[in-house]
This record gives C-alpha cells, structure tokens and sequence, in this order.
C-alpha cells in the first residue's frame, strides 16, 4: 500500500518500455520463448512464473504455467511430489509429469490454468479443502479425504436428546 513505491514502479516499468523496447512491447512476442521471458523478466517483480503467464495469456507459452493454487491441485491428484521446503523442486516435478497432456492451443492452456487455479482457490485449500464438494476427489490422494467425520455436520456427531 505504499504509494510512492507503486509510482516508483510505474516510472520504471515506463523507463524499461521507452527505453528498451522504443515503447512497444509487442515486439517481445516475435523473440523466442527464452528471449521473451529474459524480456520480461527485468520490468520489476515480474520473475519466471509472471513472465510465464503473460506469455500463455498472449498465446506464445509451449507450456502450461502454474501458480500455487494450481500447482497444488495437481501435486493432490499425483503429478509431480510435494516439496513442503523447496517449491521450485515440486514446480519441476509437476511440469516434468504434465507436459505430455499440456493442451496445444494456448487458449485451452489458460482456460486450464484459470480452472485449476479458481479450483484451488475455492475448493483444494491448502487449509480446510472442500473435499466433499470436490467434483475430482476420485482421483486425490489428499488425506483430508479420508476422514469421515469433515462430511457430517456437527449435530449429528453429537446429536440432541
């Protein structure tokens, strides 16, 4: 919420694109994929995930990028292994067991992306998933599943007299 750095920001994200791109950023899509991540990559806080996703969203990823709600929907239903201390080992992990069922088209990637995200965000929390509501629950390993009791309302674990 600090305002002068947000303007701070702004003024360089527009320094960046004046300078280094003569304002135009669409030339960043005509690079390779490597080229135009790099590019990317040095407006301020845009890292390899952020990069990633603006590529996949402008149709030029040959992947399928992932944030953590996404990522962690797919580590519950077995792809990849969860890496509690080391997020960019479970990242590869994930992205090594997905890449052959990565849609081809780009806009069926973000629509996986967005789903798997929105997913993530609603129902496989990281505490207190929605198991029940789950429509992929089948498939999960997670073990929150498996307690019978998160199912039943309080009052009938404790019915009345």
């Amino acid at each position: 919420m600090r305002p002068e750095v947000r303007v701070f920001r702004w003024l360089e994200i527009a320094r960046i694109c004046r300078d280094q791109f003569g304002g135009d950023l669409n030339c960043i899509l005509s690079q390779t994929y490597a080229q135009a991540k790099k590019a990317l990559k040095q407006f301020p806080n845009i890292g390899d995930p952020g990069a990633e996703k603006i590529l996949m969203f402008c149709g030029v990823a040959p992947g399928l990028p992932l944030e953590s709600n996404g990522l962690r929907v797919l580590t519950r239903i077995g792809y990849g292994r969860e890496h509690v201390k080391n997020y960019g080992r479970m990242y590869k992990s994930v992205q090594d067991a997905i890449v052959s069922e990565i849609p081809k088209e780009s806009a069926k990637s973000a629509e996986a992306h967005l789903l798997l995200r929105q997913h993530g965000k609603d129902v496989c929390r990281t505490n207190g998933p929605l198991c029940h509501e789950c429509a992929i629950s089948a498939f999960c390993t997670y073990p929150a599943k498996s307690l019978k009791s998160f199912l039943r309302p309080s009052s009938q674990l404790h019915p009345r007299p």
